[in-house]
């Protein structure tokens, strides 16, 4: 019980790290832009209307979102390095992210772009009462493709996500209680910072599949690579002009799922856990 405890305690510590630094840099940024604007107005003799500033800052945020999340994430994964190295420890061996086998690698780059298409599809048979909410909330997070944006969705949020619920909550919990308990803590945390009720769910039966690739390939730089590839789809596909009657998009769906479980299947068998190292480089 006592490591449980202690292990549970690690992992809160991390998810903690994961919101604060997005608080932190969400509150920077407000604070800047506040203070530039009461020294502003304030140049020009102009009355401080706090409702119109208030609505000038959600929409600055909203304007720079890409770059409040490359900012957090990054200093999410700089602090780790940093409290690691103070420690003498590696954050890769920390975080577990150990070179995979490039045999793999086609498999997950497939993998993730077939599951983002089956996801976002398959959302498209939900009732519009249920989407109405979700797509207002990743309209105003990802409404305008930006450079920022993109790299904050394919690189940086991936990276971050990856090494604090996968690299360093799953594996800790995984000391304390079998893995499947340990999947289920991560993935419930990683829903949990995604807010919306529907984001949520899918990301929390993504985050049971990304645990399922770390835990199979040993190695979080697998889930890595399939968390990049299924966000680089959430960035792509909407531009791309599939789609656009509901029997495509029933046949898109069941396309996208059946390659989905077919590459699953072949990801889970080129692995064998602890018995070979089939799916972990050889090199140092």
């Amino acid at each position: 019980m006592r490591n449980f405890f202690k292990q549970f305690g690690k992992a809160v510590c991390y998810l903690l790290l994961f919101v604060g630094m997005q608080f932190l840099v969400s509150f920077a940024f407000q604070f800047i832009f506040i203070f530039t604007e009461a020294f502003r107005l304030a140049a020009v003799g102009a009355e401080f209307d706090v409702q119109a500033i208030t609505e000038r800052v959600v929409e600055a945020i909203y304007a720079n979102i890409g770059l409040i999340l490359l900012l957090s994430n990054g200093l999410t994964v700089l602090f780790l390095w940093l409290f690691f190295r103070i420690r003498k420890k590696k954050l890769a061996a920390e975080a577990e992210l150990a070179p995979f086998s490039m045999k793999l690698l086609p498999i997950l780059l497939l993998l993730g772009l077939s599951l983002n298409v089956f996801v976002s599809f398959g959302m498209g048979f939900l009732p519009e009462w249920m989407l109405e909410d979700y797509m207002q909330e990743i309209t105003g997070v990802f409404g305008t493709t930006t450079l920022l944006t993109a790299a904050a969705q394919i690189v940086a949020a991936p990276v971050a996500e990856e090494v604090i619920f996968r690299g360093m909550i799953f594996s800790r919990m995984r000391k304390a209680v079998p893995v499947a308990a340990a999947a289920a803590v991560s993935s419930a945390a990683f829903g949990l910072v995604h807010g919306q009720i529907l984001w949520m769910a899918y990301a929390f039966l993504l985050g049971l599949l990304f645990c399922a690739v770390a835990w199979k390939t040993d190695s979080v730089l697998a889930a890595v690579v399939l968390h990049m590839m299924f966000n680089l789809g959430g960035v792509v596909l909407p531009y791309l002009p599939i789609g656009g009657t509901p029997a495509a998009g029933v046949l898109i769906t069941a396309a996208a799922g059946a390659l989905s479980v077919a590459l699953l299947l072949l990801l889970f068998r080129s692995c064998s856990r602890r018995k070979d190292t089939g799916c972990v480089s050889q090199n140092p």
